[in-house]
């Protein structure tokens, strides 16, 4: 007999799909391409963890904060006692004062159109309104990749990414 499950879409990369078992959730903490993407990673870094920096295997790595029942989240901006905000936290306060600072800063902006952990056009509705004084939005350079959050785990965007970024450190050399 089969039984109709649920589908999970992952939050790090939307075209990893996979089942979701509790189909009243609200939500859940399976996300497939977390599942699919992270553990090569995590592997390749262990064995690098192990054997070139010489880490006793004794020792445990963990890839998430979240794996302590305790940890939590500071919220509050640095030499402030007000709360970014847990909902939706933004340094865009922070980089205003950085551009406004030192108006010769560039910013590049990398966007995976399949990423739904920075959902898709939010850099865009962040840097709009900003406040940025017309002498400076220009300093912002903005790149979209056909991947998610991790744009460098599909070959063609890890390509365009590679590209993206030379160019990018080369041209602030000018």
């Amino acid at each position: 007999m089969l039984r109709d499950s649920g589908m999970s879409v992952g939050r790090i990369d939307s075209r990893y799909i996979g089942i979701n078992q509790n189909l009243l959730s609200e939500s859940t903490f399976y996300d497939p391409s977390y599942t699919e993407i992270n553990q090569a990673f995590i592997s390749c870094f262990m064995n690098y963890y192990t054997t070139e920096l010489k880490v006793s295997k004794d020792k445990t790595y963990n890839a998430v904060a979240y794996v302590y029942p305790d940890f939590k989240w500071d919220w509050k901006r640095q030499n402030s006692n007000v709360s970014i905000s847990e909902s939706s936290p933004s340094t865009a306060p922070d980089l205003l004062d950085a551009m406004s600072n030192n108006p010769k800063l560039k910013v590049l902006v990398l966007n995976g159109i399949y990423d739904l952990a920075t959902p898709f056009a939010g850099t865009e509705y962040t840097f709009d309104h900003m406040g940025l004084d017309k002498k400076i939005k220009g300093n912002i350079i903005y790149k979209y990749y056909e991947a998610g959050h991790m744009m460098y785990v599909q070959n063609e965007s890890a390509a365009k990414f590679k590209k993206d970024v030379a160019e990018f450190i080369f041209g602030c050399l000018k």
